[in-house]
């Protein structure tokens, strides 16, 4: 028995016949589409992509942002707080010793970075700019941090040395960005 406005399955689904072919490429009249096939499957799946990537974008933000800082405003304006590594640290008692060594002059610098912060921070390496007389950049230097991850209220220590480091009469430091 049919009633009006549904098919023979009785579950008011409007289905289409296609043509499928069998083994022997002769069309079979009637034969429904599998799953993966029908077009509201596509559109769910294809929504569940779009949904998945967003969450990507948003769960991995700082990252995207360490690598494409333009992106950081479009967070901003979504309200998203962005965290860079290096956000929410200090640097202190940065020191620099000149020293005479038997191959020449050797300019050491150290200093501590302590996670003012109430997060877990990554600590980035540190660029030291060795500065003439004048502000011009004599040399640069990288230092690495030891840890790396600083809990709240920890500290890492950091230290470069090097010969000969010219007329050098300020170190600037800095995290890398």
């Amino acid at each position: 028995m049919a009633f009006a406005g549904l098919d023979d399955d009785g579950l008011g689904t409007h289905t289409k016949e296609f043509v499928a072919f069998g083994t022997d490429s002769e069309p079979v009249v009637g034969a429904r589409r599998p799953l993966w096939q029908r077009p509201v499957v596509q559109w769910a799946g294809l929504g569940l992509t779009v949904l998945a990537l967003l969450g990507l974008l948003v769960v991995f933000r700082n990252g995207l942002v360490a690598v494409l800082p333009t992106a950081e405003p479009i967070y901003t304006a979504l309200g998203l707080p962005v965290t860079r590594c290096g956000q929410g640290l200090d640097f202190q008692n940065v020191r620099s010793v000149v020293d005479a060594a038997d191959d020449g002059i050797v300019l050491a610098v150290d200093g501590l970075v302590v996670n003012i912060s109430e997060e877990e921070r990554c600590v980035p390496p540190i660029t030291l700019m060795l500065l003439d007389a004048d502000g011009l950049m004599v040399d640069i230097w990288t230092a690495m941090p030891t840890p790396d991850t600083l809990y709240p209220g920890e500290i890492a220590t950091f230290e470069a040395a090097g010969t000969n480091p010219g007329p050098v009469t300020e170190v600037e430091i800095a995290f890398q960005r």
